[in-house]
């Protein structure tokens, strides 16, 4: 909120919605925190949220020690991670964090079965810990499933499960150290992963995507896998931009990111507009989704 409130509701086995209970909650609830919320982030069954002091809080499932508080219990409550300086930047995987810290130190912590974490082996981590192997400056950062990848001045690194080719090195097996993804021959300006597949937006405002393809979820056109680097020349021409909070609205979870161009975020927002004067509650959904599924025919 903009008060720097938080609010949750829906599922909650493990605790997630942080509300001290694990009962499902069918309307939004205030969540009990100590500090104003700048920032949310969710991994498969956990919550994590920032501070503008920059201090991390997280509950909810806690199995591999994905809360970074020393345990493996889990959390219904609120509670902050020790041992990490004030963090401006960080991303959840199913069950795995890594944050960027304000000096520039990565951390990472959680399950580490596939070395999704980045520090050589595959020993699941219930506190932060540093990503040390790592000498170029990092610029952004996003984790899948159980993979990750890191902007850094130098060029994109990946690491992690790789059976899908989502770290983008031409092969299937798992990296457990940062390793640069030598196929992109151009600047990147933003990165973001989906569960088993990758994608980044090129200074020149390209789309290239790698990884499982199962469900199309690359926009390639077909349904193989890809392991390296491949364009997808579909908004080509345009300015695009990854707007995820429109992936668990619209995609769920698991599947691709929503890509936008403008036009899209235009066609959108005039049908939001037109949704909130003239057309029933009920059926919002579908005229949301007509209006943008015309716009896409129009488009091809």
């Amino acid at each position: 909120m903009s008060d720097g409130s938080l609010y949750s509701w829906g599922y909650n086995k493990f605790g997630q919605l942080g509300l001290g209970h694990k009962e499902e909650v069918s309307i939004p609830t205030q969540v009990t925190l100590p500090y104003k919320i700048t920032h949310i982030e969710c991994g498969g069954c956990f919550s994590m949220a920032l501070t503008k002091e920059g201090f991390m809080y997280a509950w909810g499932q806690n199995e591999h020690g994905e809360l970074g508080v020393g345990d493996t219990t889990n959390r219904s409550v609120p509670q902050r991670i020790q041992n990490i300086p004030s963090v401006v930047q960080w991303s959840c995987g199913c069950y795995h964090t890594i944050a960027l810290s304000i000096e520039g130190d990565l951390y990472c912590w959680g399950q580490n079965s596939f070395g999704q974490l980045g520090i050589g082996n595959t020993v699941s981590q219930t506190i932060p810990v540093r990503i040390s192997s790592l000498g170029s400056c990092v610029l952004q950062l996003s984790c899948g499933g159980f993979h990750s990848l890191l902007l850094c001045d130098d060029g994109l690194y990946s690491f992690g499960f790789n059976d899908s080719g989502q770290l983008g090195n031409g092969e299937d097996t798992e990296q457990l150290v940062p390793t640069k993804v030598a196929h992109l021959r151009s600047k990147l300006k933003e990165i973001s992963c989906g569960y088993y597949h990758s994608m980044v937006i090129t200074s020149e405002n390209e789309l290239i995507c790698w990884g499982e393809n199962n469900h199309g979820q690359l926009g390639l056109g077909h349904e193989d896998k890809v392991a390296l680097p491949t364009l997808n020349s579909f908004f080509k021409g345009e300015e695009i931009v990854f707007k995820r909070n429109w992936v668990d609205l619209i995609s769920g979870w698991p599947q691709s990111h929503t890509l936008f161009s403008k036009q899209i975020q235009r066609v959108l927002e005039e049908s939001i507009l037109t949704i909130q004067n003239q057309i029933p509650s009920r059926d919002v959904l579908t005229y949301l989704m007509t209006t943008l599924l015309q716009f896409l025919f129009y488009k091809q």
